[in-house]
């Protein structure tokens, strides 16, 4: 028998950000037909190739098409000093397709929402 007094964990959204595309539709449709963005790059020394290698990269990717608040961005930016963080807006980016994915609203005095995050 189940033990009543444990909670349910409920997965409602789910944002993705990958070489195979931005959001869940992108990247099923991408996964399916073998599409990704995969290129070579080359590390130089003196002008001479010291090593290659190949690296997945993110499409098409921009912070402002995802509605965050500027007022949110440019706090961030005061806290990185003046440096923006690509790993930060992605991170900020896949929560926000996981919470419209999942129909949430995000309530600062009261909200049950959690987040798994992961990197290929």
């Amino acid at each position: 028998m189940r033990d009543k007094s444990k909670k349910k964990v409920v997965v409602t959204g789910i944002g993705s950000i990958s070489s195979l595309g931005i959001g869940i539709n992108e990247t099923w449709e991408n996964a399916k037909h073998q599409k990704y963005e995969l290129v070579k790059k080359k590390k130089y020394i003196e002008k001479k190739i010291l090593d290659s290698y190949f690296l997945y990269k993110i499409p098409h990717f921009n912070i402002n098409k995802f509605k965050l608040s500027s007022t949110a961005l440019d706090e961030l930016t005061h806290w990185k000093q003046g440096r923006t963080s690509k790993d930060l807006y992605y991170l900020l980016a896949v929560i926000q397709l996981a919470l419209e994915d999942g129909n949430l609203k995000y309530d600062k005095a009261n909200n049950k929402i959690g987040v798994i995050i992961s990197s290929e």
